[in-house]
């Protein structure tokens, strides 16, 4: 250990090109000049991602550079390390400071209230009126804060002018010139929020001074200080940083004389580069660390960008502005003796990432840099250095279509990389080896969690998949990655939420919830069956409606009213109605146990409703989020307590900041408070994970391309990057630039030339090169396509462009993927199984079978409407797939088709099918309508009052029209109704002319025999519509198909002339009766295509049929169209084998339509 006799002291700055170098010279300083037991280092890091790749790397062992451990270090942001400073020197100072930017915010919201905005400051009347809404209020706070708050970190001489009455600014060389029309209520605010904190009772001392007399009064103290202070480390070290705050700057170079601060700066080029950047006018000093190069010292400043390196040139104005920082006061000479005893050995460690033969590609694009080399002379040094590599994948550059294709592709590739490393053909790879960053990590989670999520629950399971790659994503926010958050999120916006059926079945699929209640996950499925039958839709109670400014409509399709339904239901066990609540009996048994939960859940959720409109004191409001949150998530788990505890923690902070700013006794509306803890969540931490070991997703951010062996920038478009920044009308730096200012545009530029030197085996940029909508070119982000300019330019006698760049297809199933000469690959075998187990047209016959029952009507009518779709029903038990409906969370506005058949068949079944009694008059059957219309209004089917009634219009003249003429209709038969089945043995031959015998059972319900004039009559009542519309003659064949097979039934079990009438709500047809023989020889050919198909796929479709035995000469284009329609009815199967119409062989689909859809066709008429 070094005695404070030799202790180092000062100022101390270490640069390089390469962060590792920066880290063995750190490692080899700690173990030079170490610290005392139980002393910490103090590390200044803006990014997690730094803090913890420094930590890994320092907790390596010594044999592989590092110190064996990583331990007594504390990591802390720069502004939170300022004030620190201040305290350790001003004493009296709080830990927090009244000009902190969210003490800041809620005293200005406070002020706004009471200020004469009109004569204060007119402009941000027009931003707040008296009848704003509080958090309209709390907005505009947070914008000036935030506006003051970089005032102070950035001009802190306007604000001391402003303090003085100056109503002046000044730019970078103190010259003072007037605020900007329309700005001067800015110096105005300001003085009146430094006398209202200077009023401030609780505000004593050194509290009351602002930011800017604070740190002057600091550097003051510094400057008579010769010991150091308790509060302040022995060692403060800044590592990786690329821009930091002039008054930080400040305070660090305040404190060396008895602190030792050391600085490890990242520097892209080993010579002077600072001239060749814009802006170079506004630098103060020259800077002296580094010369410029010897040859490029005969140009003048303004021609140094045409022989100096491009990129930098063009990326690295952030960077030039830092390094001229803190070069004003960097005195190499008095430290350089320290770092002469180090294994390094100097404090400018430059080393070339190039080999001795030149390298890769990557490396020798780095080396340019580093030597700021031009394209010239990179293509005139290729012509003296080994050639690159052809197979050189070191730069790669990706053109997709979309965010999903580009993860599908990295996932690809990824793979294939591993599978390379395994097979010895590359340098060896890890996971973690590998960084994957983003313009905006939100968009592209739920692509990530898709593509590379879908193998987790394999591997969860133990049965291993091979394509899982572990991976981390970053930077998606607190509530975003936690479903916790999230739902309790939900619960603080109770009052401005509807609270739809969606939101509630939410909060309780997020288990410590459901678990508070006493549901199960098992459970869910039960519910979501209730919520659906009790037509839940959004709304707590009838009193939530209205203070959604809605009518309360007695409280229909809300909660309460779903939970009465059920619990009624379940007590009668009946659908009648009771007090005007119709009841819901879907609950039975042990079910009423669940039923008693869910009312618990919903009875709480309205309490709180009711409980968080009030406003209250934000002690009053702790003490009740923290009974909330217990009111809704069990506390045994210990994610649950720990979350917990980190929002009591955010709560305490946020009341002890609202005490700060004088509203201790302020009522406080929930929405404001919601929007404080939102932001506390949201705000990011050294404490989030960022290297874990596996890949890393992450958003690009400043000061985090560390080393990784792969680095791949995806979503670099024209119009995501560099990021556009919504500029704030009221912020004056933008009008007045001074070296160090932080600007959305620079800091992106830079982000990009670290990545580019960070890399070391590879780096991949990609983009959405091609429209997703018309595959159109669309051109990369403008510094992708300055480095393939420079690509272009330095290598110019092969066109590397070309071979560095891949466009990939639209889809992932995309045949170039299964090409023979296949350039490309993939690894989703799924796509590959899909296209080899493709069916062709000609497909072998299935093993001879025959039904284990009689073939019923319903196997027949399935037969017809889709033949390939009977084959994977009937033969191979494969259902047709279901989708998931969501869950309606609207009131029924509008019926879909499927609604208007529900409906259409409830009174259908209610008042035709099972009512015998053809006397009935009209009146009683409409006056029965009625009441089932009211008893749909009740239960929430329809809508209540006047538009509800509406809606029933709709269907009573089409229903009262059938009954009349069903009625009618069987007044002309003095037959009975009696439901029969026709049950017969048919024989059929095979193509091999095997006979077989084939049972056959077809319910007829609805057929009526005259045995007098022996004929028979069938009126058939169904809710599907017959005619595509009104008053036309455009049958809907798929809609009759059961008819005609009932229509054919009736005719062979009566052996009589049978007329069938089919009647629905939109058409009324007639199937006028047949010979006998002829309906024998109708149902043996359906009879027989049915044997067919059960062979076989078919190619045959209902609606192609039709259209080819109609219309002999029908174009391609019409028939295309027309099997489109058949593909869409399809569940999958008719697709699956055959694609597209020219698939299909359209002379056996024609034969095959005359044996089975000729005579349905033929043999029906629209009545009248």
């Amino acid at each position: 250990m070094s005695s404070m006799a030799n202790w180092p002291l000062g100022f101390m700055v270490v640069q390089g090109n390469r962060m590792e170098d920066l880290c063995t010279t750190y490692v080899q300083w700690l173990k030079r000049y170490p610290l005392g037991p139980l002393e910490e280092d103090l590390l200044l890091a803006q990014s997690n991602g730094i803090a913890q790749w420094l930590k890994q790397t320092l907790a390596r062992d010594e044999a592989d550079g590092g110190c064996g451990v990583a331990a007594a270090i504390n990591t802390m942001l720069p502004g939170q390390f300022v004030w620190h400073s201040y305290c350790a020197l001003l004493p009296g100072l709080s830990s927090r400071s009244v000009y902190d930017k969210q003490a800041l915010t809620w005293r200005l919201y406070r002020l706004l209230a009471t200020w004469n905005l009109d004569q204060l400051a007119p402009i941000l009347s027009t931003y707040v009126q008296a009848d704003s809404q509080p958090i309209d209020r709390l907005q505009l706070a947070r914008q000036l804060a935030d506006l003051y708050d970089q005032y102070q970190v950035f001009r802190p001489d306007w604000l001391g002018l402003w303090e003085q009455g100056y109503d002046l600014i000044c730019d970078h060389n103190g010259q003072r010139e007037a605020i900007p029309t329309g700005q001067e209520w800015q110096p105005v605010i300001w003085r009146a929020l430094c006398a209202d904190i200077t009023t401030q009772t609780s505000a004593e001392g050194w509290s009351q001074v602002s930011r800017t007399a604070l740190h002057e009064r600091f550097l003051q103290a510094c400057a008579n200080t010769k010991d150091r202070p308790i509060g302040l480390p022995r060692r403060v070290v800044v590592f990786g940083m690329s821009s930091l705050p002039n008054s930080s700057l400040e305070v660090l170079r305040a404190i060396a004389p008895f602190t030792q601060v050391l600085l490890f700066v990242m520097n892209p080029s080993q010579h002077y580069w600072g001239d060749m950047v814009e802006g170079r006018e506004l630098l103060r000093k020259e800077y002296k660390r580094q010369t410029k190069r010897q040859d490029h010292r005969q140009f003048s400043d303004d021609h140094l960008h045409v022989y100096g390196n491009p990129l930098l040139a063009s990326w690295g104005k952030q960077g030039r502005d830092f390094l001229h920082l803190f070069d004003e006061w960097d005195q190499p000479n008095q430290y350089q003796d320290y770092f002469a005893n180090l294994p390094m050995g100097k404090v400018d460690i430059f080393s070339s990432p190039a080999t001795a033969n030149g390298g890769s590609l990557l490396a020798r694009i780095q080396d340019d840099i580093l030597q700021l080399r031009s394209a010239q002379e990179r293509a005139q040094l290729e012509q003296t250095e080994t050639s690159l590599e052809a197979d050189d994948h070191s730069l790669e550059f990706i053109s997709a279509h979309s965010i999903q294709r580009e993860i599908e592709i990295l996932h690809d590739k990824l793979l294939n990389d591993f599978d390379r490393h395994q097979q010895g053909d590359s340098v060896a790879l890890e996971t973690r080896d590998i960084l994957v960053m983003v313009p905006d990590i939100s968009t592209y989670a739920p692509h990530i969690e898709a593509v590379f999520g879908r193998y987790r629950s394999h591997a969860q399971q133990g049965d291993r998949d091979s394509r899982f790659l572990p991976y981390h994503i970053a930077d998606t926010g607190q509530r975003f990655a936690n479903p916790i958050l999230g739902a309790f999120e939900t619960l603080l916006g109770l009052t401005q939420s509807r609270m739809t059926s969606v939101q509630g079945l939410s909060l309780l699929e997020v288990p410590a919830c459901r678990e508070r209640f006493g549901i199960q996950e098992t459970d869910l499925q039960q519910i979501k069956v209730w919520v659906e039958k009790a037509n839940i839709r959004w709304a707590l109670t009838a009193d939530h409606r209205q203070q959604q400014a809605l009518p309360t409509l007695d409280g229909h399709n809300t909660w309460q009213a779903g939970i009465d339904r059920l619990l009624l239901g379940f007590a009668t066990d009946s659908l009648g109605s009771w007090q005007a609540v119709a009841a819901c009996p879907e609950v039975s048994g042990l079910g009423a146990e669940l039923l008693g939960s869910l009312s618990r859940f919903v009875n709480s959720l309205e309490q709180w409703r009711q409980n968080l409109q009030q406003t209250q004191t934000a002690s009053q409001w702790v003490e009740a989020l923290l009974a909330l949150w217990q009111d809704f998530f069990v506390l045994d788990a210990e994610e649950v307590e720990r979350l917990y505890k980190r929002i009591s923690e955010y709560l305490q902070h946020w009341q002890e900041v609202v005490t700060q700013a004088a509203m201790a006794d302020e009522p406080i509306a929930i929405e404001l408070v919601q929007s404080a803890l939102l932001e506390q969540l949201d705000s990011p931490s050294l404490s989030s994970r960022f290297i874990t070991g596996a890949i890393n997703f992450a958003t690009l951010m400043p000061m985090r391309a560390v080393p990784f062996k792969q680095i791949w920038l995806l979503g670099m478009n024209d119009d995501a990057y560099p990021r556009k920044r919504s500029f704030n009308d009221f912020d004056l730096i933008g009008y007045n630039y001074r070296p160090g200012d932080r600007s959305r545009r620079d800091d992106d530029r830079y982000l990009f030339l670290e990545a580019l030197l960070s890399a070391r085996d590879k780096l991949v940029i990609s983009w959405h090169g091609r429209s997703i909508k018309d595959d159109t070119e669309q051109p990369p982000s403008v510094l992708v396509a300055q480095l393939r300019d420079y690509i272009a330019k330095a290598w110019p006698a092969k066109d590397w462009l070309q071979e560095l760049t891949t466009q990939y297809p639209l889809q992932p199933f995309s045949d170039k993927y299964f090409a023979d000469d296949k350039p490309l690959f993939t690894y989703a075998r799924e796509w590959a199984s899909a296209k080899g187990n493709a069916l062709p047209t000609e497909t072998a016959q299935l093993p001879p079978w025959l039904p284990e029952r009689p073939v019923s009507g319903a196997d027949l009518v399935n037969l017809l409407k889709s033949p390939i779709d009977s084959l994977y029903q009937q033969r191979l038990l494969v259902p047709q797939p279901q989708t998931m409906g969501d869950i309606p969370s609207t009131e029924s506005f509008t019926l879909d088709g499927l609604q208007n058949w529900y409906l259409h068949s409830e009174v259908l079944k209610t008042h035709v099918h099972n009512y015998r009694d053809k006397q009935q008059s009209l009146a009683t059957t409409s006056q029965q309508m009625q009441e089932q219309m009211d008893t749909w209004q009740r239960d929430g089917t329809l809508l209540a009052g006047t538009a509800g009634q509406i809606q029933a219009g709709a269907y009573f003249d089409s229903l009262l029209e059938i009954y009349e003429v069903w009625q009618q209709l069987h007044q002309q038969c003095h037959g009975q109704i009696v439901p029969v089945t026709y049950t017969a043995v048919h024989s059929l031959q095979d193509k091999a002319g095997q006979e077989h015998a084939i049972p056959v059972e077809i319910n007829l319900g609805h057929l009526q025999l005259d045995q007098h004039s022996k004929t028979g009559q069938q009126v058939i009542v169904q809710a599907s519509k017959a005619l595509e519309k009104a008053n036309t003659r455009d049958i809907r064949w798929r809609n009759l198909c059961a008819a005609w097979v009932e229509h054919l039934g009736a005719h062979l079990y009566s052996q009589m002339r049978v007329t069938s009438y089919l009647l629905t709500p939109q058409g009324q047809l007639c199937l006028p009766p047949m010979a006998i023989d002829q309906a024998e020889t109708y149902f043996a050919n359906i009879l027989t295509v049915w044997h067919m198909a059960m062979h076989e796929p078919l190619p045959l479709s209902l609606q192609l049929g039709i259209k080819l035995i109609a219309e002999k000469d029908a174009t391609d284009t019409v028939l295309a169209s027309t099997f489109d329609k058949d593909l869409e009815y399809s569940g999958h199967y008719l697709s699956r084998h055959f694609p597209h119409l020219l698939d299909m062989d359209l002379d056996r689909c024609r034969a095959l339509a005359n044996l089975v859809y000729t005579p349905l066709r033929d043999g029906v008429e629209v009545m009248s």
